[in-house]
């Protein structure tokens, strides 16, 4: 969804502004079977890594019926992520054990991990513009 804004004066804040439905916010807890109380505390880029990655994996076998995490579970797949701060922190109601980790970037890449029982490396990147480049390059040399 795109917003464009009224004002048109040369110090606006923004021009425009991407949006995330709050239905895409959701974490489908059972599937990767996190409990409930901890998927509450998940920050949402942690969510999108989830999703996004076991899709492209997924996507990768091109068979419906294969469970990707006994698939893949011990096998050398590295999950590097480029992540920086996305400004989205859970609420100070939702406070719980699990809201440290479910808010740090170092964490992203090891959830995606721990998840599909992956052992190869496992980076969570932050370089602010360039995390997603140097992610990528991080993973060509690695292996």
């Amino acid at each position: 969804m795109r917003w464009v804004t009224q004002d048109r004066e040369p110090l606006a804040a923004a021009r425009y502004g991407s949006f995330v439905r709050e239905d895409q916010c959701n974490i489908d807890a059972p599937a990767f079977k996190i409990p409930a109380v901890e998927a509450s505390s998940i920050e949402l880029q942690q969510r999108f890594v989830l999703h996004v990655g076991y899709s492209a994996l997924h996507q990768a076998f091109l068979d419906p019926n294969v469970q990707i995490r006994d698939k893949l579970m011990y096998t050398n797949i590295g999950a590097f992520v480029g992540v920086e701060p996305s400004g989205c922190e859970v609420s100070a109601m939702n406070v719980t054990v699990f809201t440290a980790s479910g808010g740090a970037l170092s964490i992203a890449s090891g959830r995606l991990s721990h998840t599909l029982g992956l052992i190869g490396p496992c980076y969570s990147i932050d370089t602010a513009c360039a995390s997603s480049l140097v992610a990528l390059h991080s993973c060509r040399t690695a292996f």
